[in-house]
């Protein structure tokens, strides 16, 4: 008999990834049930395999898929990210889908909302879970990628929505001549607070400004564009920044021209 012990289970891949996986599934049956071997395929996988079976088991726990074999679907939850109404419906979903593995959420309210550090974790899995070392590895990784990812989509949608109320007002004031904006509340902080909404952290955003630098973040279709720039930059320094950015446009957009020129040739 064996003496080897098994981890707790979790998402074994990021909320990132799982998405990326939902998002093949929405385009292979759009909203129809199939069953377990018929999905896995096309995502990707072999059938029964064990990595298609923990990709399923992934997608169950962060909330994007429901049913059992053979009428499993996509969830509304997956929905309401993957065609979203808007930003926000889309950054909510995505919030709500990080906080729905009992373990990822149980970990942050211990933490009072915040990313510990790895050590801190690693000892809570290991002592309070009997988690593998190896299985609180993989935890930590998974969980951490899953909140950098939902920070980085909150944050787009923060920073799109800041652009748009400047420009209503006035559209001087989209680009401040120099930064007004209080620090804002992590999405940790705000969700800590909010009733049925589980903490998220922005403290492993991997895109996130050093120090004295803050970030204008721009969602576009393709995926957000990150601008960071210096707390201190003078009126001069914005000037010649729109410079700089001016140029850049125009070359990014003459080389697009280009390409769709050698494509139409081709």
């Amino acid at each position: 008999m064996s003496n080897e012990t098994r981890s707790p289970s979790y998402p074994q891949m990021s909320l990132g990834k799982a998405l990326d996986l939902a998002a093949k599934l929405y385009k292979g049956i759009h909203r129809a049930s199939v069953g377990n071997s018929e999905a896995q395929q096309i995502m990707g996988y072999a059938p029964k395999s064990g990595s298609a079976l923990a990709a399923l088991s992934a997608l169950k726990r962060y909330g994007l898929l429901e049913g059992r074999d053979p009428h499993i679907k996509l969830t509304e939850l997956a929905l309401q990210i993957l065609e979203p109404a808007d930003a926000r419906e889309r950054a909510d979903g995505i919030a709500q889908a990080a906080t729905k593995p009992e373990m990822f959420a149980e970990v942050l309210e211990s933490f009072g909302g915040k990313m510990p550090a790895d050590s801190a974790i690693r000892a809570k899995l290991v002592r309070d879970h009997a988690f593998t070392s190896a299985g609180a590895n993989a935890f930590i990784r998974s969980f951490k990628e899953t909140f950098s990812f939902a920070e980085r989509e909150a944050s787009a949608f923060r920073a799109a929505d800041d652009f748009v109320d400047s420009a209503d007002d006035d559209p001087e004031d989209a680009y401040p001549s120099t930064p007004t904006s209080a620090p804002r509340q992590s999405i940790a902080q705000t969700a800590a607070a909010t009733p049925g909404v589980g903490p998220i952290s922005a403290s492993q955003m991997q895109h996130l400004p050093g120090p004295g630098m803050q970030q204008a973040v721009f969602p576009l279709v393709e995926g957000p564009v990150y601008l960071n720039f210096p707390n201190e930059l003078t009126s001069d320094g914005y000037a010649e920044l729109a410079e700089y950015l001016e140029i850049f446009l125009r070359r990014a957009a003459r080389t697009r021209r280009l390409e769709e020129g050698k494509h139409d040739e081709g």
